[in-house]
């Protein structure tokens, strides 16, 4: 559905290129103060990569990391081999990876996914979306009781530390500006 909504996205904007003589780079009549007349200004992002950075995109991504999981795992009952289990693991780093990465998804909406009973084992990612939300004490107590993983537990609290000292420290430079 989301791919089509792009599609149309797309064509939209060609559309409207296409009236305004072109896109891309365009030279400013003034320039930028303090430097020449012949500088340019970069475009602005498209709505393609506008889109990049919405909610339900990576919302959909997730969701679709979750069925794909689900498929591999019904999968996994009937045929149990060792290429599925892989693949499992490997779907399962991306998805935790990209929890991690992105702050573009909605974590309520997706903890609410991951509550079914399709997905209970899949501990960790609870933990990083309880973390994203700032319920850091449930968080903690899933990689320490339920994942049983006391260094996960202080991986997980170091880099709380280290994303509030980076936070404080991006707040201190933007007062002193």
């Amino acid at each position: 559905e989301w791919q089509g909504y792009v599609a149309e996205e797309n064509r939209g904007e060609a559309e409207q290129q296409q009236q305004q003589g072109g896109g891309g780079v365009q030279q400013q009549q003034g320039g930028v103060k303090g430097s020449s007349n012949n500088s340019f200004s970069l475009p602005k992002p498209s709505k393609e990569q506008d889109m990049l950075t919405k909610p339900f995109l990576h919302n959909e991504l997730v969701m679709s990391y979750l069925i794909k999981f689900e498929d591999l795992q019904n999968a996994l009952k009937k045929n149990p081999n060792e290429k599925i289990k892989t693949e499992v693991a490997q779907l399962r780093t991306r998805l935790k990876q990209f929890l991690l990465d992105s702050q573009y998804y909605s974590h309520s909406t997706l903890l609410s996914n991951l509550s079914s009973q399709n997905f209970e084992d899949m501990h960790e990612e609870k933990a990083i979306l309880l973390g994203r939300m700032g319920h850091h004490k449930s968080a903690l107590e899933i990689y320490a009781y339920k994942v049983n993983n006391p260094k996960m537990a202080i991986q997980y609290c170091e880099r709380v530390v280290a994303n509030a000292s980076q936070e404080n420290e991006n707040s201190n430079n933007s007062n002193n500006s």
